[in-house]
């Protein structure tokens, strides 16, 4: 461990959690890292590290190793988006950095916690190129309401604020691997060279990105909902008007081909039926994903404002300040001067 110097910030309390740590003694030596790191910064931190029941016996010797250490056993199998869930919900800092001895390594952890402490913000680790996906996967993720780009890595640092609302949001899951995009999440981005010494994409991530994007899709739901009632109630319109049409042509008509009439009002009348079911059944939806949602209360992410109550209260209010001395009695030795 280094030794402690005299800059230490001993005004916020710091949480680093790792998903995963390598039972390895690269892992260890990565952990003692970012303990050093961490005091020579830092007076009060903890280190938060989750590891299966398989793995728990074997980083239990971190506790002879790494100090401020908290080691979480979790449920075999459990995914990687929960753990960053239990990292959350665990976690006693005023910042929280999520992070794997994989990247910790290759990420300034320190500079990205300060900056996400003094600017509010959620600070995103970034390599600095991306793939040929790399648009159709952030126009999915704008579309989904996130941040989304194939340059991301896992480190991603929260400050306590924004880490409680996005743990209750119902998509928390997505919310605490990529930042959302609201007026009131300043998002902060931490380019790390591609010359750091990465490790390439394996096959486990590839299947992990293939479950983001299925994620992404099912979080579109409720704007496919709403495209999809007012589509179906164009359909349901058009299909009645083409029901009067039909009716038109039978009246003024005097030539029609056999068939026609009965075909095509079986056709717009099922189409009608169609849409206006289709109609009722996502509005009925979209008002159930409505009242599930919670209630955050960010509605208001500022306020400027000319009104001054305080300095009225002076003015408005009959009340006198009596700027005399107070009376205060006087001494006992004046007392006994004045009566000689």
């Amino acid at each position: 461990m280094t030794k402690k110097t005299t800059n230490q910030r001993d005004d916020i309390l710091v949480s680093v959690g790792l998903t995963e740590a390598l039972p390895t003694q690269k892992g260890f030596d990565a952990l003692q890292g970012i303990a050093a790191e961490l005091d020579q910064r830092f007076r009060y931190w903890e280190i938060i590290v989750l590891a299966d029941p398989k793995e728990h016996d074997a980083l239990s010797a971190l506790f002879g190793i790494v100090p401020n250490l908290r080691l979480l056993k979790v449920r075999t199998g459990t995914s990687h988006y929960r753990r960053r869930i239990v990292l959350a919900v665990q976690a006693i800092g005023d910042v929280l950095a999520i992070t794997t001895s994989a990247e910790a390594d290759h990420v300034d952890l320190i500079t990205m916690i300060e900056t996400s402490v003094d600017e509010t913000g959620i600070v995103v680790s970034r390599r600095e190129k991306g793939n040929l996906l790399d648009p159709v996967i952030g126009a999915l993720g704008k579309a989904s309401g996130f941040h989304v780009s194939s340059r991301d890595l896992q480190t991603v640092v929260y400050p306590r604020a924004l880490l409680d609302t996005l743990a209750s949001r119902p998509d928390k899951g997505l919310a605490l691997r990529f930042a959302p995009r609201d007026a009131f999440v300043n998002v902060i981005e931490s380019t790390v060279k591609t010359q750091t010494g990465l490790q390439k994409r394996s096959l486990h991530d590839t299947r992990r990105r293939l479950s983001i994007i299925q994620k992404l899709i099912v979080n579109l739901a409720p704007r496919v909902l709403s495209y999809l009632s007012v589509l179906s109630a164009i359909v349901a319109f058009v299909a009645i008007l083409f029901v009067f049409y039909v009716f038109g042509v039978w009246m003024f008509m005097e030539t029609i081909q056999p068939g026609w009439i009965t075909t095509s009002l079986i056709l717009s009348g099922t189409a009608a039926f169609l849409g206006m079911a289709v109609f009722c059944l996502s509005s009925g939806l979209q008002m159930i994903i409505e009242l599930l949602l919670p209630d955050h209360g960010r509605d208001v992410i500022g306020e400027s404002s000319s009104v001054d109550l305080f300095s009225d209260v002076m003015t408005e209010l009959n009340v006198d300040l009596d700027m005399v001395e107070p009376e205060v009695a006087p001494p006992v030795a004046d007392k006994v001067h004045e009566a000689k």
